[in-house]
């Protein structure tokens, strides 16, 4: 019997108000920088894609907030050298004004899906936490979109010291709640940082794939819709 639904946070319980992009550019434009929409997301993906995990292993809890921003900043900078921002351009302010976006319901929606979900799965009793490679904004995140009432737990890779795939970040999470992996489950939406990551940890792995996509990671069920987990855990999803 499942006991403890595990989520991932972003692009599975929210995502990005308008893309990733829009909202860099749009600071941008405040700060006296024209650069396109699809500039920044274009930036965005490799630069993203060539950072560290954000997990710092063996570090005090009182560095962690300051750990967390230096690998953003790092990001940031990445990201203005990928849509060529002049020398003149005041990269602190810059970042500092899309480090706070992200920190707030202003850069953050949820799915449609999301709410109704919950409201499912707590009817049933069970535990719920959330597992994330974010950082420590997602607790004001998770305030301001009317999340933070559904979860007993939040684990997040820069605290914990260990970020997804690697399946130890799961076993903090059951830690938390004091349950087995057999009596565990994972929604997320990334093949290989949730689904097979979540499997590798024993627990039953489900992979959120909202745009039907031809195939998923061998032998993980995936779903279409957060609106399905009550089914899928009772296994009379068809």
């Amino acid at each position: 019997m499942i006991q403890l639904v595990l989520l991932d946070a972003v692009g599975t319980l929210f995502r990005a108000r308008g893309s990733v992009g829009e909202l860099y550019a749009r600071v941008a434009r405040e700060h006296g920088l024209a650069r396109e929409a699809a500039a920044f997301d274009l930036a965005f993906r490799p630069a993203f894609r060539a950072m560290r995990p954000m997990a710092f292993p063996g570090e005090p809890p009182e560095r962690i907030r300051a750990l967390e921003r230096a690998w953003w900043h790092e990001l940031v900078g990445r990201v203005l050298d990928g849509v060529e921002a002049p020398a003149r351009f005041d990269r602190e302010r810059y970042f500092d004004a899309v480090f706070e976006v992200f920190a707030s319901a202003t850069g953050w929606q949820l799915y449609d899906d999301t709410l109704p979900a919950l409201d499912a799965l707590a009817a049933r009793g069970v535990a719920l936490g959330i597992v994330s490679n974010f950082d420590g904004r997602c607790r004001a995140v998770c305030e301001a979109l009317g999340l933070a009432g559904y979860f007993t737990s939040l684990t997040l890779s820069s605290e914990s010291g260990v970020a997804k795939p690697d399946p130890a970040i799961f076993a903090v999470a059951l830690a938390e709640h004091g349950v087995r992996a057999l009596h565990a489950a994972h929604v997320g939406d990334h093949p290989i940082h949730d689904a097979v990551a979540s499997r590798a940890a024993g627990l039953r792995a489900f992979l959120l794939d909202r745009r039907r996509r031809p195939r998923g990671p061998g032998g993980v069920a995936r779903l279409f819709s957060l609106t399905e987990i009550p089914a899928a855990l009772d296994g009379t999803r068809p």
